[in-house]
């Protein structure tokens, strides 16, 4: 059976959530929201230092965080003055191959929402 969901945003508050049901589900013991606040923000704070530090982050089976550089590029503006993009460093995701064959076998259907 096809379930429909919604794409929403996911904010800190739904994360921490979903961390709280996911520690109870496997502990027994629901983490109260402070704790769970915490172990996000050192989450987030530890994946900005390695990736500052390493300049690549990868969790297995799930993908890779790194910070690549992009180069220049040539516009034109308005189909007459020529401008030049600077070279700047940008954050790219690539997912697994084992993440990308689960998101596949989601058994949802996503909708715009609003049609119930």
């Amino acid at each position: 059976m096809e379930e429909t969901k919604n794409k929403e945003k996911v904010l800190k508050p739904d994360f921490c959530a979903t961390m709280q049901n996911y520690t109870y589900s496997v502990t027994g013991k629901r983490w109260n929201l402070d704790d769970t606040k915490l172990a996000y923000e050192a989450f987030i704070a530890s994946l900005k230092a390695l990736l500052l530090a390493y300049g690549k982050v990868q969790f297995i089976d799930f993908g890779t965080f790194e910070i690549v550089t992009r180069n220049p590029k040539k516009m034109l503006k308005f189909g007459k003055e020529e401008i030049v993009t600077p070279e700047r460093s940008v954050l790219r995701f690539k997912a697994s191959d084992t993440y990308k064959e689960k998101v596949r076998n989601i058994p949802y259907k996503f909708t715009d929402g609003g049609e119930e």
